[in-house]
């Protein structure tokens, strides 16, 4: 009898989501030079290359730096 091989991505979680520099640009309301500055200064979200002039970022890891801002700065009324 043969065994039947279930594929790994069959049971795999879903994908986190890449995003465009456009995709976060609007996720946290900024211009998307200011996307580009902030990876020239090596700060804001954690990103990078797909090659040349591609910029991705993963959507939890946007998500969990915008946490941490939030959490840093200690302002703003809840």
């Amino acid at each position: 009898m043969a065994e039947v091989m279930t594929p790994v991505l069959a049971s795999a979680p879903a994908p986190d989501p890449l995003l465009t520099t456009r995709d976060v640009s609007g996720l946290l309301a900024v211009h998307e030079g200011t996307l580009r500055s902030w990876r020239s200064r090596g700060v804001g979200p954690q990103w990078f290359s797909l090659g040349v002039k591609v910029v991705r970022y993963r959507r939890s890891v946007v998500l969990a730096w915008l946490e941490e801002q939030e959490q840093a700065t200690g302002t703003g009324a809840a």
